[in-house]
């Protein structure tokens, strides 16, 4: 006999990430040790660019060029 097979939920919004039900649950994202499903991690990464978007250029080798006043 087959036990239910139990399913990761995502820690912000608590769907539970079953792939044989929805196809975006294929994969998961861990943030700080957190589960979060696709559309939670998209959120947090747009909170993340509006707060701090050096940390995410950064993370992405993204050159910053600064200018400097009075040129």
């Amino acid at each position: 006999m087959r036990g239910k097979i139990k399913y990761p939920t995502c820690s912000q919004c608590d769907h539970e990430l079953n792939p044989e039900l929805e196809d975006d649950c294929e994969k998961y994202y861990l943030v700080g040790g957190e589960i979060y499903c696709k559309f939670c991690f998209q959120d947090w990464l747009r909170d993340l660019v509006d707060d701090d978007p050096d940390v995410l250029a950064d993370a992405l080798n993204i050159v910053k060029v600064y200018t400097e006043e009075g040129i």
